[in-house]
């Protein structure tokens, strides 16, 4: 998945040589960064003989349920019997995911923008559970807040060395009330799992 990094302004003493190469690297950053935000938003997909030219317009949405709801995409398209309709849901379904996932993170700390960046951000491999710990705590007083009832989050290994956050319900969660709850945060995917089921529900 592509990265990107958002960084604010250095705010110090402008005599100060240290601040000054801060300045002169970051500026380097924010420039290559800033071309991986304008490739990121507005890459549309290549063609080929099997996939059309999906287009963008479908990125006007701010999440999966309104794209589905607006573009009268059926629950099950993965499953659609025709191949080529099959595979221009699916080729929206996943650009817009990454298009939301790229905005997500323009909304981040500097520090966690760097770590996406860098690829050495908890989320993105199983080597870094012991720093992505911490997220869970984060994430359970944040859906909290939020008045969302939560057994308990915990780590979920995912493939393609990804760490999401796995959010335990102690009841089934209806669809109206899922669509509340987030399914970012932090840089990490949010997966929810009701206590008596064994597989999570994507958002």
């Amino acid at each position: 998945m592509p990265h990107l990094l958002w960084i604010d302004n250095v705010k110090a003493d402008a005599g100060s040589p240290q601040i000054a190469t801060t300045r002169a690297r970051d500026g380097n950053v924010i420039a290559n960064v800033f071309t991986v935000v304008a490739n990121m938003l507005g890459r549309r997909q290549s063609k080929s003989p099997a996939h059309a030219d999906i287009g963008t317009a479908y990125l006007k949405y701010d999440s999966i349920e309104d794209w589905m709801v607006g573009e009268n995409i059926p629950m099950g398209f993965i499953k659609e019997p025709d191949p080529v309709l099959r595979d221009h849901y699916i080729d929206q379904y996943g650009a817009l995911r990454r298009h939301l996932y790229a905005k997500h993170v323009a909304m981040l700390l500097p520090k966690e923008q760097r770590a996406i960046l860098n690829s050495c951000h908890p989320s993105q491999s199983h080597r870094f559970a012991k720093e992505a710990e911490p997220y869970c705590r984060l994430l359970l007083e944040h859906l909290k807040s939020l008045g969302a009832e939560v057994a308990r989050v915990e780590l979920g290994w995912y493939h393609m060395d990804r760490i999401v956050l796995t959010v335990i319900t102690p009841e089934q969660l209806d669809k109206d009330r899922l669509r509340e709850l987030p399914w970012l945060f932090r840089g990490f995917e949010i997966k929810y799992m009701n206590q008596s089921s064994d597989q999570p529900i994507s958002k």
